[in-house]
């Protein structure tokens, strides 16, 4: 969950590392309805297609997943020393020969059409958590995503590092007590912390607040030395003639 929040919110991670509570309505919110209900259904699906006896629902014995005994495994949650994942599913490949050895590819639902980094980082993420358990790193992960559950193969090898250097800046910023920089962006939608860190940013009349602008361009604001919307409204300049209408920050910072 932390690993997930990190990659969408830094904020959140922080919350969610250091067990800040989630506060009034927002605890009641469900959290991702439609993906559930897609993961839900898929995973019947998926399961209908496989013969009687070889499907495990939940976490079977390390040896058992070493010995190859199941054909899928679903809904299985794998915890080591400092991590846990929660894996969709578990397909068995067969191997065609001897340098094609059989093997388990993690599997993740999605209802979107498109998948996106962050998408393959958590596919990523769980078949690293998955090789730490059983000692066996996939070189394959898939999601069966879309309206029509199609299946997507997805090379990993290259995902790891990635995901190591994400683990190793999530450590880093746990071992720090002070919250980070708060930056509101398009998580906040569905966020079980947006009535908090909104709060905040209206407290701080944080740039962040005018939601088309981009980190590149706060940060370009930053080192002219505006740091909120009140000071970004005083920059507007009324021009008369323009070649192409275009978003104004500082028009929309003086209409706030």
């Amino acid at each position: 969950e932390i690993f997930e929040a990190f990659l969408r919110c830094r904020t959140k991670s922080h919350l969610l590392g250091h067990g800040v509570a989630i506060e009034g309505a927002a605890a009641n919110l469900p959290q991702e309805p439609l993906e559930e209900v897609f993961r839900r259904n898929a995973s019947v699906r998926l399961r209908a297609n496989v013969g009687e006896g070889q499907v495990y629902l939940g976490t079977p014995p390390v040896g058992a997943i070493r010995r190859q005994i199941y054909s899928l495994i679903a809904d299985c949650s794998l915890s080591t020393s400092s991590l846990k994942a929660e894996l969709h599913a578990l397909r068995l490949v067969r191997g065609t020969g001897r340098t094609d050895q059989s093997g388990y590819t993690p599997l993740r639902f999605l209802s979107n059409e498109r998948l996106s980094i962050i998408d393959r980082l958590l596919l990523a993420f769980d078949a690293l958590v998955f090789s730490q358990f059983v000692g066996i790193s996939p070189r394959f992960g898939e999601f069966i995503h879309g309206q029509d559950c199609r299946t997507t193969r997805v090379p990993l090898t290259a995902l790891y590092d990635k995901v190591e250097s994400v683990l190793t800046a999530i450590t880093a910023q746990q071992a720090q007590s002070s919250d980070p920089p708060l930056v509101l962006n398009k998580h906040c939608a569905e966020c079980q912390y947006a009535l908090r860190c909104g709060q905040i940013a209206r407290d701080a009349d944080d740039l962040s607040l005018l939601s088309k602008m981009n980190e590149k361009e706060r940060e370009r604001l930053h080192r002219k030395g505006i740091f909120t919307v009140t000071q970004l409204s005083y920059t507007f300049r009324h021009r008369k003639h323009r070649s192409k209408p275009r978003h104004d920050h500082a028009l929309k910072a003086l209409a706030i």
